[in-house]
Parts: structure tokens; sequence; C-alpha cells
């Protein structure tokens, strides 16, 4: 078990421990209550987490479930892609929609663009509201930059907001004050994959730290389909400490690159280029008050940039019916309906559009007396986007939120931790605020186990994109020769009910856990997207799309998680979930003599999930790890249906790693990472996106 407190953190509170020797640090103690923080447990090798509530606790003290990935478990496990290391996560579903795209969400139903889970880095937002989503080829970020993950399991909306509706992941990465490097690392693999990254850092002086990586990621695709992939990016992070109780961190990152973008459920289905450029700045100011308290403010922004290129209604026609240029351009002379197109240009997808994203945020940390602890705080964001096809080229849109939020810990004695959580939402995509509140009761039986019960209401306030969707095909005159989307009258916040009773295990003498969490989550007045019939001759087709609150359905089972140091240099991490989903969704008609269609959401996300990592040092300079991964079938949202699913797979990898020391400050790392070692293709998203056996080989210098 390793620490979940950030690097620069933890050297904050050594600093206070220094200075408010033994009269300051009596007023923490209490004759019947725990201690928020003593030396011995700074220094020691305790888990403590933020993320579930912004206040640093014990994970026993949590009030809802957390999984850690740290940094051994991200040496052990193999990951060449970040979304990898979320396969480890019970109750997770991570998989690749196509060969360089992925996807990643809780108890969720499997879509390319998941919307119910938020993802951070460094307590940043990095869900993009044009896409109502997170874009993982566009981040930049490596998994050389990260310290810790922390993923909370379940609706974490009381501690940051509606897009947080099913768990939240937030990825902490290294502090330049104490974990700068300087190195080189080349990584190459099936599909040429190519990685390459220059690392540099100083902490020479003793008030400020620097850190800067920049590199190249690139690979070929699939072997069945022409969807490549590469990006380059820069990343910068600085922190600088003027005394004791001020930090101010600074953050640059700057990402350029393309994918192919395509759906995979045919084997000649055709791939389009889609261009990213992204970057992002934070600017965090961190003040001890003095013994019971701390503040932080923080201000970022995110910017992203979509391109597709811009086709001719030929060429546009000759990739959607995969037919050469010269059949589509007599097509398009001989048959009436699509003369109106001749001279028309589209763009290749709908993925095109810029957006930025501004946020500030005042957060307040005190201790109210020795058993109470608090931390309140209010945020202000400010979301602007255009798209000439996802937003149908009505310009800049801007939407505005306002946030305010609190967290109150209680330790009425050693057996009991109480939390009471509420995050108040108000924002201009709909009329009246939204209040997601949660209560939490630990009961500490030992010190050894503890049992958790906890109950949350929460709402997921609508993305800018639900709210104003619309996309249309004009004709050469300007006129709608097919709707295909439009904005919806009316949207309201999707809400979620969920109970949780949680137990969690430790044998100190073993180095060992268990985290076991049963759940009941019920998901009511779900946005999806719904058919509208259209009188005839409106259109092509006469109907269109919008997104209306028409989805109800409910999760429950068991998520289990287990992890043992059964020796020094060995390592076991065993997952397991168990998912009963059920509900229903309106879809529609797509022509009024239609009945309404009632499509079924039982069995959209998989009922067993399962990993298992192992991982043993040889000796001082050698060491190799199995990792395997087990999913049951499933009907994902998109990408599968009830007569073609996604079935059930098992996949092991083997890493191998050898270090080699070069000079006095010098090593060189080796490590050879075989992903599906025995070649048992599946599919795992479309039907055609195969996963084969992949193996790569990464070389990296430390100096």
């Amino acid at each position: 078990m390793r620490f979940s407190l950030s690097s620069s953190q933890i050297q904050r509170y050594r600093l206070y421990l220094a200075l408010s020797l033994s009269g300051a640090c009596a007023t923490l103690v209490h004759a019947d209550s725990p201690e928020l923080f003593s030396e011995t447990d700074l220094l020691a090798d305790i888990p403590y987490v933020s993320s579930a509530t912004r206040l640093p606790q014990k994970i026993t003290e949590s009030p809802a479930a957390l999984t850690i990935i740290d940094r051994e478990m991200i040496d052990a496990s193999g990951a060449i892609e970040l979304i990898d290391l979320f396969r480890l996560v019970p109750g997770m579903q991570a998989y690749s929609v196509t060969r360089n795209r992925f996807a990643a969400t809780y108890h969720g139903m499997g879509e390319v663009f998941p919307n119910r889970l938020e993802v951070m880095i460094d307590g940043r937002s990095i869900y993009l509201p044009i896409m109502s989503a997170v874009d993982w080829t566009s981040l930049g970020i490596t998994l050389d930059d990260i310290d810790h993950i922390e993923v909370v399991r379940g609706s974490n909306a009381p501690a940051y907001g509606s897009n947080a509706l099913l768990g939240a992941i937030n990825i902490v990465t290294r502090s330049p004050v104490s974990d700068s490097e300087r190195a080189v690392r080349v990584t190459h693999g099936n599909r040429d994959t190519k990685q390459v990254e220059l690392r540099f850092g100083d902490t020479s002086n003793g008030h400020f730290g620097y850190q800067i990586s920049a590199g190249y990621d690139g690979n070929d695709g699939s072997r069945l389909f022409d969807d490549a992939a590469h990006n380059r990016y820069l990343n910068f992070y600085s922190s600088y400490t003027p005394d004791l109780f001020n930090t101010l961190d600074l953050q640059f990152s700057l990402s350029d690159g393309a994918v192919e973008v395509g759906q995979a459920d045919a084997d000649d289905e055709p791939f389009i280029q889609r261009q990213h450029r992204s970057h992002s700045q934070m600017l965090r100011w961190h003040r001890q008050l003095n013994h019971d308290g701390e503040l932080q403010f923080t201000l970022h922004h995110n910017y992203l940039n979509l391109s597709v290129p811009l086709l001719s209604a030929a060429e546009a026609l000759a990739n959607a019916e995969k037919i050469p240029l010269a059949q589509a351009e007599q097509l398009l002379q001989l048959v009436p309906s699509l003369q109106p197109l001749q001279g028309t240009y589209l763009r290749a997808d709908i993925e095109h559009g810029t957006m930025d994203l501004y946020d500030a945020e005042l957060e307040h940390r005190l201790r109210l007396n020795p058993t109470t602890s608090l931390v309140w705080g209010a945020g202000y964001r400010l979301e602007q986007a255009q798209s000439e096809t996802l937003l149908n080229g009505r310009g800049r849109i801007d939407e505005d939120h306002l946030r305010l939020f609190g967290n109150l810990q209680w330790q009425p004695s050693t057996r009991w931790t109480y939390n009471l959580g509420l995050m108040a939402e108000k924002s201009s995509l709909v009329d009246d605020p939204a209040y997601s509140p949660r209560l939490a009761a630990n009961f500490h039986w030992s010190e050894q186990l503890t049992l958790r019960a906890a109950l949350t209401h929460a709402h997921r306030i609508p993305s800018l994109l639900e709210r104003h969707a619309g996309y249309s095909i004009k004709t050469n005159t300007g006129a709608v020769w097919d709707l295909i989307s439009a904005p919806p009258a009316d949207l309201d916040a999707e809400q979620i009910d969920s109970a949780e009773l949680g137990l969690i295990r430790f044998w100190p003498q073993q180095n060992a856990q268990l985290d076991l969490r049963l759940f009941y989550e019920e998901i009511s007045g779900g946005i999806d997207s719904h058919y509208v019939p259209l009188p005839a001759g409106s259109d092509i087709d006469d109907r269109y799309r919008d997104v209306r609150n028409v989805a109800d359905w409910r999760n429950h089972g068991v998520d289990l998680e287990y992890r043992w140091q059964f020796n020094p240099g060995g390592l076991l991490v065993m997952n397991y979930s168990y998912l009963d989903q059920e509900g229903v969704r309106n879809r529609g008609q797509r022509r009024f003599t239609d009945p309404v269609d009632l499509d079924s959401l039982t069995g959209r996300s998989p009922r067993h999930t399962a990993s298992a990592l192992l991982s043993q040092a040889l000796d001082a300079h050698w060491r190799v790890g199995l990792i395997h991964y087990f999913m049951s079938e499933t009907v994902w949202l998109e990408g599968a249906n009830f007569q073609n699913p996604r079935k059930s797979y098992q996949r092991t990898d083997l890493t191998l790693s050898h270090q080699q020391p070069l000079g006095d400050s010098s090593t060189l790392d080796l490590s050879l990472n075989v992903q599906n070692l025995f070649d048992r293709r599946y599919s795992e998203f479309y039907q055609y996106n195969y996963v084969d056996r992949r193996a790569y080989l990464t070389a990296r210098i430390r100096f």
C-alpha cells in the first residue's frame, strides 16, 4: 500500500509537522477520537485518498469505494496505452473502440463516447463539452507522467459535479519538487508502433522544481483498416514554494496529431483522418493558513480543435456507399433525389469544431474541532464551442455553470466516521439548480476491519452538445436535404439514487488488503437519442433525431478487489465484478405508422469482468509479470446488438523487465511487453475491431 497524497502535499504536511511542535500537535489529539494526521501516519506506508471528498483522509474513512493504481501497479501492468490501466479496476469497462480510439466507463453500457464518468488530471477536468466525453487520443499525458491514479467507484457528483454521475478518475502527476527526472525512452512494437520521449527536470533550487516532457507516439493501426494515428506532445509542470506556507503550481500541455476515425462494423468500412490540436493551462495557489486550515485557488483552461476534410458530394457518396468516385458522380447526375447535392461540399465526419473551457475554483479546508473536518468551496465554468457539423454551424455557443460544494467529516469516536457531502449546481443549460447530496457512515470494527454504508442522490446536467446538437445536409440552393438531428425542445438533468455497503479488511503482517462493495444504482431520466418522424416529403428520409430523457435502468451487484504484497518484490492484485443490469429506453418512431420503439437495456454491460496481476522480482535486476483479463458476453449500446453481441474473451499479457546500472547516477531499463500472449483473437467493441497478439520493446535511459 502506498500514499495517495501528491508529493507536494506530503512535503507541505511534513513542514507543518516540523513547525507545529508538540504543543500544536496536541490540539489534533482527542481522547475519544482519531487524529486527522500524525507524524507516524505521514511517514508510514498508509493509504490516503482525497478524490472522494476533497479532504485528505484514510481510505477507511472514505464515503465511497476507491481503487488506487500506484507506480508499482503501473510498472507491473505492462500497459502501453493509459486506458489499459483501467482494466485493473473492478466494475470498470475499458476498451478500444477501434485500434486507436479508446473509451472507459464504470457500470456503463458501452458507447463510443461514454458521458457519465468524470476524468481529471490533478483535479482539472478534461471532460469535453463538444463531445460530451473524454478524447483519450489528444491528452498528451503519458504513463511516465503519472504518480498514481485514484478511481472512485460509484457516483461522486457530491464532490465533483454532474460529470461524475457514475464515478470519477483523478490522474495525479508526479510533483517536480520531489520526483523530477532526466530520461530518454524509446518504444517500438506491433504495427510499427513508435514512441519517443525526452524528459528533463531539475530540483536543485530548494524552492523551485520543474519537469518538461516532449515526445511522439504513432502506429499504423490495425491489419484490416487504414486506421493509423500519431500524436506529438509537450508538457511542462513547475512548482514554486517561496516559504513554508505557500505553493504555486503551473502546468502547461500541448498536443497535436491525427487519428483515423470510423466504425469497424464491416470489414470494408472506410476510415477518415481526424486531426486534433489541443492545449491546456493550469495555475494553482495553495496556502497553509494555520495548523487547522488550507486555502486553494485554481484556474484552468482547456482548448480543443477537431478537423476533418471537406469532401464534394460525390466523394462523400463514394465513401458512404463504398463505390468508385466515377460511379458516385453518375448517381448524382441520374438519381433525382441526389441531384440537388451536385456542387455541394460536406465534412467527411461530424467530429469537427473547436471548444474552450475556462474554470475557476476556490477551495477551503479546515478543522472545526478535534473530531470534525470540513472542506467547502465554489467554482465557475464557462464553456464555448462552435461546429458546422455537431452544432449545425450556428456560430459560437456559450454556456456557464456555477457550483457550490462541501463535505463534512465527523469522527465522534474511534469507532465511527461520518461524511456528509453536497454539490449544488446551476447551469444555463437547464432551468432549475441541481442538488447532489451523499451521506455515509463508516464503522471501524477494528484497526484491520471497516464497514461502510452510503446513500447518494445525484444529478447529471446535460452537456453543451446534448442541449444544442444539430446537423443537417443542405442542397446546392441552401435548402435542407436531410435533417439528421435537431436540438431538443426541453431537456432535464439525469438522476441517480444509489446505495452501497462496503467492507475494507487489512492484514498488516501479510501486506494484504480486501475491498468489497455491494451496490444498487437506479438511473432515471437518462439522456439518449430519440427518433422523430416528419411529414412525407420533408426531407430524404422524413425523420430526424434529438435527445430526450427517455432511458431508465438500474444496476446492482458486487465489486471485489484484493491486493497482496506477498514478499518485498512480489505483488498480486485480483479484481472481480458482477453487474446485473436491466431497463428500457424509448427510441421513438422512425415513421408515424411505426409503433414506439422500446429498446431493452438489459445485458448492455458485461455481467462478469475480472482481472489478475502477478508480478515478481527475480533478483535485483530482473522482474517478470503476468496479467489476465476476462469479460463476459455483452451487447454494447453501439458496436453490437442482441443478434450479434460481443463474445466473452480472455486475454493474458506478459511483461519482462531488466534494470542495468550504467554509472553512479545512470540506469538502463529494458522491458518486453506482450499483449494477448496466447493470440486468442477477439472483438473488443465493433465486430471487426480485432485484438490479436502484440509485442512492444521499450528502452529507457535515466541520467
